[in-house]
């Protein structure tokens, strides 16, 4: 998908990755957050970067802001996504922890478990 790369230079063992930005949000030609998104995402007080959200990808962390417009997401610690509340199924609220893909917000505790967050079985 194009979200990380490996480090020039970097082999098998020691190999760097680097996050980069989806191709998909590029290719759409949306690559700045709208004027609108941009002033909901200051009035946050936050450092970091607001990117537009690509539906095709899923986001998770908090919602720490949201209007009738836009719902803005941390996803990592300086990096921000600002989500269409028109393309979403639901008004996301702020301070929720979510999951949004496609337009669907996905709670926690509906979350199907996978891969590193699989609960193990304990051993004997």
């Amino acid at each position: 998908m194009g979200a990380i790369t490996r480090v020039p230079g970097t082999a098998t063992r020691n190999a760097c990755y680097a996050i980069t930005l989806p191709r998909q949000s590029q290719d759409a030609g949306c690559s700045e957050p709208s004027d609108r998104a941009q002033a909901l995402f200051q009035s946050t007080d936050t450092d970091g970067r607001l990117y537009p959200a690509n539906p095709s990808i899923r986001y998770d962390g908090p919602i720490v802001a949201a209007d009738g417009w836009y719902a803005i997401q941390r996803v990592a610690s300086q990096t921000f996504v600002a989500h269409s509340v028109q393309a979403l199924d639901d008004s996301p609220q702020v301070g929720a922890v979510v999951s949004i893909h496609h337009g669907h917000i996905i709670a926690p505790e509906r979350q199907e478990t996978r891969g590193m967050n699989k609960k193990r079985k304990p051993t004997p």
